[in-house]
């Protein structure tokens, strides 16, 4: 009896034992179940008309500074034109490398922290650095300065990302090319305020005043922008072997590869210019050089941006390739004037064609791209991007600063538009298949979008 009774107790304490442990592994599950749980639904709407307000701010106020960072230069003690194109371009590039090196680093941080967080690390960094420039005081904490905001900052592809993530599947492609518009926008009027900007306050003052402006578009994105992130439960260590792997793999693909050679033979055109035309400019109008390079790139802003809308609108009846083709050439022919040319009206006048065929072509070009991306690969594409831009943005203007130094500022012009004849051949040669194909994709997600709609 007494052993009888012995055992219905272990019965019961192993019961009840197990009961409990139960209800904790239940437990568990659903805590683990309610951080997977969605919180409350983000309006794509408002996501896509905050990030754009932003992108726009934000642009226009990195922007600020391109008039005159050459002129800034000559300010800071090098008084040759050559030289001073050189120096800018110089920290130009150093930004630009830094970029292209960090932008896959902080894809990998967004994707285990957030998106949003990211937007707003860049943008607060890059305000920071930005002011900061202006109490340079030579050439060399110019350069370092700019090369530490490369690090901080690049806000372009998280941005992208934040707004892909938070977007209807069907409306992605077309979110993110309204995200694209605003770099148009901010790219136009950021160095015409900036040109003003310079000449009323000084090139030191509008390094601040464009540090307070991309400020504001990180409040913007911190107040507003809205992301129901999940960080994964199954992470493991940040810097994985893996990650890096599977990012060369996708950059180095037959698919993308070519692309992305593509768009930066495309992206360091307009950037070899970017030392040289301020400089040649002020030649034209001393002591006016900041605000004719601000009206300078405003144009070229403007053109392109109606370029890129004509590039949509003639993507359904002309192939990809035959657009982007006549695009190089028709911009490598535009910039070729500029090597005699010496009035600034009619120097505006090839500028704002070839703008046009500038903003045809990456348009053109972007649009190949984002084809070529897997949907699971989207963070990782776009990171991709943000380093080959990077990548253009750097090489650019210390191409361009190099070239002016050794044969003369006019001579830059001559390899711009050589690099675009050259850009035509490879579209040519590498893109004829790569069009037929993309068509179908094109056409068949028009249509799918009127059946949508």
């Amino acid at each position: 009896m007494t052993t009888t009774s012995g055992h219905d107790a272990n019965a019961q304490q192993n019961q009840r034992a197990e009961s409990l442990a139960t209800r904790r592994t239940e437990g568990s599950i659903a805590k683990g179940a309610a951080k997977q749980q969605p919180g409350p639904a983000v309006s794509w709407k408002r996501n896509l008309a905050v990030m754009w307000l932003a992108q726009v701010v934000c642009v226009i106020g990195f922007s600020f500074v391109f008039p005159f960072t050459p002129l800034f230069v000559q300010e800071l003690g090098i008084k040759d034109p050559a030289r001073a194109a050189f120096w800018a371009g110089l920290s130009g590039s150093a930004m630009g490398l830094t970029m292209f090196l960090s932008g896959p680093i902080w894809g990998v941080l967004a994707d285990r922290f957030g998106r949003k967080r990211n937007v707003v690390r860049a943008m607060f960094g890059g305000a920071i650095l930005v002011a900061l420039t202006g109490l340079s005081g030579n050439v060399y904490q110019l350069t370092a300065l700019r090369l530490v905001t490369g690090i901080a900052s690049g806000v372009f592809a998280p941005a992208m990302a934040l707004v892909a993530s938070t977007s209807p599947k069907e409306k992605i492609a077309l979110n993110v090319g309204a995200l694209q518009s605003a770099m148009f926008v901010g790219s136009t009027v950021g160095p015409l305020m900036g040109g003003f900007l310079a000449e009323a306050v000084g090139y030191r003052g509008a390094f601040y005043a464009a540090g307070v402006v991309i400020g504001l578009a990180g409040l913007l994105v911190l107040v507003f922008a809205r992301e129901n992130f999940q960080r994964p439960l199954d992470a493991g260590p940040v810097f994985r072997i893996q990650v890096f792997t599977d990012i060369w793999s996708l950059v180095t693909s037959r698919e993308l590869a070519p692309l992305l050679a593509m768009m930066f033979v495309v992206q360091v055109s307009p950037n070899l210019m970017s030392t040289v035309l301020p400089v040649l400019l002020d030649t034209f109008a001393p002591g006016s050089g900041a605000t004719a390079t601000g009206v300078a790139f405003g144009i070229l802003g403007v053109a392109g941006a109606a370029g890129a809308y004509g590039a949509g609108r003639l993507n359904g009846r002309f192939r990809l390739n035959r657009i982007m083709t006549v695009a190089c050439v028709g911009a490598g022919a535009c910039y070729l004037p500029f090597m005699f040319v010496d009035s600034i009206p009619l120097l505006y006048l090839f500028l704002a064609v070839g703008g046009v065929f500038q903003g045809t072509l990456i348009s053109s070009a972007s649009g190949l791209v984002g084809l070529a991306m897997p949907v699971e690969k989207q963070g990782t594409g776009f990171g991709a991007l943000q380093s080959v831009s990077a990548a253009a943005f750097g090489f650019g203007p210390l191409a361009g600063g190099t070239i002016a130094t050794m044969t003369g500022l006019r001579s830059v012009f001559l390899v711009q538009a050589a690099g675009l004849f050259v850009a035509a051949a490879l579209v040519v040669m590498l893109l004829r298949n790569r069009a037929r194909v993309a068509e179908p994709a094109l056409a068949g997600g028009a249509a799918e979008s009127v059946t949508r709609n």
